[in-house]
């Protein structure tokens, strides 16, 4: 993945292709060529960061601060898994056993004690306090980037 350094920061996703023994990245989107094409630097973000920054840079995601609440999970051979599955056998209801939830940036745990609350996006997607305010808010790269300043990402 692949994102502009601009203003209106634009996600171009796409795969690296050997061509020799060169590598070419080939956008998903035929229209993205020209994009690439009219910049002359790129950062480029493989797709565990990418997905993180295409939650804070993202403009038309919604977030609200959400109070986390247990819901049952359904229990089978020794998983655990969210909602209702259709007639499966060995399985077992566990009431509110969905007991919490990560943060999608730094993977704290959101709904026990201090961190009943976080900031729910739809679908499920939930971010801690901290994340929230430092990354999300400031639409900050920050949590990749060994510079103080968030401006970068890690170097060597």
């Amino acid at each position: 993945m692949s994102r502009a350094e601009s203003e209106d920061d634009h996600f171009i996703r796409g795969r690296w292709r050997q061509r020799g023994e060169l590598w070419a990245f080939e956008p998903d989107e035929e229209r993205d060529v020209q994009a690439i094409r009219a910049q002359q630097h790129w950062v480029i973000l493989d797709g565990y960061w990418g997905e993180r920054a295409e939650l804070v840079l993202d403009r038309n995601r919604q977030w609200r601060k959400v109070r986390f609440e247990p819901t049952d999970a359904i229990k089978l051979e020794g998983w655990t898994t969210q909602g209702t599955q259709p007639e499966l056998s060995d399985r077992e209801i566990v009431e509110s056993g969905w007991d919490h939830e990560h943060c999608a940036i730094c993977w704290e745990t959101i709904g026990t004690g201090e961190h009943a609350t976080g900031y729910l996006s739809p679908p499920e997607t939930w971010v801690c306090h901290t994340c929230y305010g430092e990354f999300v808010e400031r639409r900050s790269l920050g949590f990749i980037s060994k510079t103080p300043d968030g401006d970068g990402p890690p170097s060597g």
